[in-house]
């Protein structure tokens, strides 16, 4: 028969964001639904180094990091712990690598809280992971990431810092690639399969500066076919890119 969870599990990290090297403190709480705390009890955790596809909620719908990149995520197993007599622990996070992608990453943690029989209640913590100077932000002024053909395809861009302010940035490059995709098909035992080889014509280059007072509006001409937008900072290798037809 089903019985219900005892225990109510909470962690709250120290900090909003974090960078390579840094602690951050995740906070947990144990307590009994009718009762006291739920003190004395095992503490494990495991955080998991993963993509974060919105990392500002002011910024929702924007492309951050290159699109065709790969990242797997990373997980580190974290010391056990026991609640006080107060049904408090804390988790130390922290993360020893410095990551290489363009990506926004978050480390999310998991936290199990074990009651006095043994059955475990969980809770995750989410925390945004900064590993880069700043972001680029692209975001399509069109729907379904389909632009029209034979005109301007509008894009807002922007620069963005840990706590998500715009920020001026200059000398930036942009590049327009049109996509074109081949199928090669292959026998695998006694089935049929195909990989696609995409390959890249570079249509258009240059430079963009963003004065970091609101999104840049950025217009590039397309005719029919399937694009990709990519902006760079040499420099840092901060980079976003957009895939969209036309």
């Amino acid at each position: 028969d089903f019985v219900p969870p005892r225990i109510e599990v909470k962690a709250t990290a120290a900090l909003p964001s974090m960078k390579p090297l840094q602690n951050n403190p995740l906070e947990v709480s144990a307590q009994y639904y009718f009762g006291p705390p739920g003190a004395n009890l095992k503490v494990t955790a495991e955080s998991s180094l993963k993509t974060m596809s919105s990392p500002f909620a002011k910024w929702k719908g924007y492309q951050f990091g290159l699109i065709e990149e790969q990242w797997s995520a990373q997980r580190f197993k974290l010391p056990d712990s026991e609640t006080d007599a107060q049904g408090k622990a804390t988790i130390t996070t922290k993360v020893d690598i410095e990551p290489q992608t363009t990506h926004p990453l978050q480390l999310e943690t998991n936290v199990t809280v074990f009651e006095v029989g043994g059955r475990g209640q969980s809770t995750k913590n989410s925390t945004l992971f900064w590993h880069q100077p700043y972001l680029i932000g692209l975001s399509p002024r069109f729907k379904d990431n389909l632009s029209g053909s034979n005109t301007d395809a509008e894009f807002n861009v922007i620069a963005v810092n840990q706590q998500g302010e715009l920020l001026p940035t200059q000398n930036l490059r942009y590049a327009l690639y049109e996509e074109q995709h081949d199928y090669v098909w292959f026998r695998s035992g006694t089935n049929w399969q195909y990989e696609v080889i995409t390959r890249d014509n570079i249509i258009t280059n240059g430079t963009l500066t963003l004065e970091g007072k609101a999104p840049t509006l950025f217009k590039v001409p397309v005719k029919y076919g399937s694009y990709r937008l990519e902006v760079l900072d040499e420099k840092s290798g901060v980079a976003s890119s957009i895939r969209f037809a036309a």
